[in-house]
């Protein structure tokens, strides 16, 4: 039985997670599940790829503008109940002018009906900057306009470096 939920809904609710204004976001175009991953297409050629064991995500592949970098997460709290229809990526790259940085953003919702607060489900927020994971965060909701934000890796993430930066051709 799978354990992602996949709904794509018309009227997805924002993440918790501030994503900068002005910066141009990226949404779902599709994606691909089975059993031990999902493959997430946002935008024109911007791809997630979540490798997936037991009740979470061990591992969480990033491509964005031609770069690839891997993750381990072996030391993060990622469930496996990942919702696509939630799911923004916030590319600062992409700014024109004074604004432009190599931060990108990755928001989305996390859980099951039953872990829902106030309406809204916890999110996660995942921020590279320069192919590196810099910032990993759980967004608890605690009331209709709160929530408590905690990070989703323990140490933070700051020893959990890529393995892997490639640019692709």
């Amino acid at each position: 039985m799978r354990t992602i939920s996949l709904l794509f809904l018309l009227s997805a609710l924002n993440a918790a997670a501030e994503i900068a204004p002005g910066s141009p976001v990226e949404t779902p175009t599709g994606f691909t599940s089975t059993v031990d991953d999902l493959v997430v297409k946002l935008g024109a050629d911007s791809e997630v790829h979540f490798y997936l064991s037991g009740q979470r995500a061990t591992s969480v592949a990033m491509k964005v503008a031609g770069r690839r970098s891997l993750f381990q997460l072996d030391t993060c709290a990622l469930p496996r109940e990942i919702h696509v229809d939630s799911m923004k990526l916030s590319r600062d790259d992409l700014v024109e002018g004074k604004y432009r940085t190599a931060e990108v953003t990755l928001v989305f919702d996390v859980g099951s009906d039953k872990d829902r607060r106030f309406g809204k489900r916890p999110s996660i927020s995942l921020t590279w900057m320069e192919g590196r994971l810099i910032q990993a965060w759980l967004i608890r909701p605690d009331g209709p306009n709160k929530a408590t934000t905690l990070p989703l890796c323990y140490p933070d993430v700051q020893p959990n470096t890529s393995l892997e930066r490639t640019r692709e051709r």
